[in-house]
């Protein structure tokens, strides 16, 4: 498998015109068809660009899928760069992260349904297996975070931190999913809005639904 590249060297060797304009058409077009139904012809016709340009940036289809990914991965690390600033207490900076990320899904929908496509496609033979590689990593510096804030004792130590941030991040994912859907459910009227639905979800999270004694 082609090794994806560090933030180092993706700034450098991506930071042309021409490859940025590469990796967006690529990413629309893997996002909408998956990585096996998407040939460098279509992404160089997409782009504006001969295949031969293509090659001369990315290795083949597969090093070309993993830059894509790389991106995506880029972003959420700034985000998961603030939560880690220690600006705030723990409440402060999930409900941040938790808002931020939610609206990073809608700003950045064609990476979120690529990424969603790569989740529900990393046992196929067809799919390069990335999602640990490039996407987990990610999840995993969450889960670090989370931990911190336990060992400060702004979180309950008896919860896995991972599922805190399954919680937190796959209901922004179901959201992202539903949210055009949702006036048929004349219930869910408090998810009409992202930023209310975000801020409901974090104080369900962090505070529970029992009523306190």
């Amino acid at each position: 498998m082609t090794t994806p590249p560090n933030n180092r060297d993706e700034k450098t060797l991506y930071a042309s015109e021409g490859a940025q304009n590469i990796l967006l058409a690529a990413e629309k077009l893997f996002a909408l068809q998956g990585f096996s139904s998407v040939s460098i012809s279509s992404i160089a016709q997409t782009a504006g660009v001969s295949k031969a340009n293509i090659f001369h940036h990315f290795e083949n289809k597969e090093a070309l899928y993993l830059a894509v990914l790389s991106n995506a991965s880029c972003r959420m690390s700034a985000l998961l760069a603030e939560l880690d600033s220690g600006e705030g207490n723990a409440s402060e900076q999930i409900a941040r992260y938790t808002q931020q990320h939610l609206k990073n899904l809608f700003n950045q929908s064609n990476i979120t349904k690529l990424i969603l496509r790569q989740v529900q496609t990393e046992n196929r033979e067809d799919s390069p297996k990335v999602a640990h590689d490039v996407l987990g990593e990610n999840f995993t510096r969450f889960v670090s975070i989370l931990e911190k804030f336990q060992e400060k004792g702004e979180l309950r130590q008896d919860i896995d931190p991972a599922m805190i941030a399954t919680l937190l991040v796959g209901s922004n994912v179901f959201y992202f999913q539903i949210q055009s859907v949702l006036d048929r459910f004349p219930e869910m009227q408090f998810a009409e809005n992202p930023e209310n639905y975000s801020a409901l979800l974090t104080d369900i999270v962090l505070n529970g639904i029992l009523d306190k004694p």
